[in-house]
């Protein structure tokens, strides 16, 4: 699979944010939903992530 410029920039982001969010306390429903979502956008990029040098 080819990756281009704006799906690896995306998913650095999106797993920059999820860094982020490990930091929040563990009960913390914010970031539980956020992880989710962010979960949610890196499969919707169809997981390019797994070719992409981060």
């Amino acid at each position: 699979m080819v990756v281009s410029g704006d799906d690896a920039q995306n998913c650095k982001i999106v797993q920059a944010e999820m860094q982020r969010l490990k930091r929040f306390p563990s009960g913390s429903s914010y970031a539980t939903n956020r992880f989710r979502m962010l979960d949610k956008a890196l499969q919707l990029l169809g997981k390019v992530c797994g070719n992409v040098i981060v």
